[in-house]
């Protein structure tokens, strides 16, 4: 089901079998671009036509038109296949603008694996700049990352049932009863202490206090190359 690009950025069904999410975030992945006539094009299937206005009014920086780009790019609509290093380099243009859905898309391709070699460095740059806008989305896949670890990036069931119950604040009401389920989940691995630190850092969080990204991005042992943050960001 298309979905018109002006009523908002939807993203796609989520893919992540592995991690047991897969029914977490179901949605229809249409494109919200910058070009009215364009958008028109995408709403009717017309992808090429789409793809044309778009490229019009991207190349002169627009990154919603650069978003709708790259999704058409990573679905394969009206290309001959889904190309997912062309739809990176779109959203990077969008993200790299303040585009928040290319912004998680970017890190989603990477968490994906659907580009050799991934960059997990990439991936936790971008997932935290949308986790820090509110975007429901990245709070999941960092509870995600968080709860089972990635090259890179050490297990850490506080921050996982951290972004967990954040994300259940942000969410809709179908994707905060499936991330009350993830947090349930992770509890059943932690202690005491660490379920009122997870709780009590959430609340934080939701109150909107300075928050340290400096020591929550840690690299696992023996991890090399990790993106330094130091850095502090006021919600």
């Amino acid at each position: 089901m298309l979905i018109s690009p002006r009523e908002g950025a939807v993203m796609g069904a989520k893919t992540w079998s592995l991690l047991g999410i897969l029914p977490l975030l179901l949605a229809s992945a249409a494109a919200t671009a910058g070009a009215p006539e364009g958008d028109s094009a995408y709403e009717r299937g017309d992808y090429s036509t789409a793809m044309a206005e778009w490229q019009s009014v991207a190349s002169s920086g627009d990154a919603t038109a650069s978003y709708g780009i790259g999704q058409i790019y990573r679905l394969g609509k009206g290309v001959p296949y889904r190309d997912f290093e062309k739809a990176v380099y779109w959203y990077q243009r969008a993200a790299g603008r303040g585009h928040i859905p290319a912004q998680y898309e970017v890190a989603r391709i990477q968490f994906e694996g659907l580009v050799v070699p991934r960059d997990i460095d990439e991936m936790m740059y971008w997932l935290w700049r949308a986790a820090l806008s509110g975007h429901a989305e990245s709070e999941v896949m960092l509870g995600a990352v968080y709860e089972y670890g990635e090259p890179g990036v050490s297990a850490n069931p506080t921050e996982a049932l951290k972004w967990y119950l954040v994300a259940a604040r942000h969410g809709s009401p179908g994707l905060q009863a499936r991330v009350l389920k993830l947090a349930d989940r992770v509890r059943a691995k932690m202690t005491p202490a660490q379920i009122e630190a997870a709780t009590w850092l959430a609340g934080q969080w939701a109150m909107g206090s300075i928050v340290q990204i400096a020591g929550v991005y840690e690299p696992a042992e023996g991890s090399h190359g990790i993106r330094p943050s130091g850095l502090s960001f006021s919600r």
